[in-house]
């Protein structure tokens, strides 16, 4: 086998492994990385919240919001500045 087969093979694979990988994250975060609950989407709509200058809260399905007390706000304000 010579080297430009090689490397097509080595290139074929690297793309195989990026598009499994691409599926993957797509699949697993849609709201966070989906095996250990609503963490991230809590965290990002509350830094959302605060840059807004809607407080610590995040939003119902309902059209209204909740606040927040079972989540520490250091990450949500560290969100919120960016």
């Amino acid at each position: 086998m010579n080297n430009s087969a090689r490397r097509n093979i080595f290139n074929l694979t690297l793309i195989l492994i990026s598009v499994i990988g691409v599926a993957i994250i797509i699949y697993t975060t849609n709201w966070g990385i989906g095996l250990f609950g609503r963490d991230s989407f809590n965290y990002i709509s509350a830094a959302r919240n605060l840059a807004g200058g809607g407080g610590y809260v995040f939003p119902l399905d309902n059209d209204t919001v909740a606040p927040i007390t079972h989540y520490p706000p250091l990450l949500s304000m560290i969100l919120a500045v960016f």
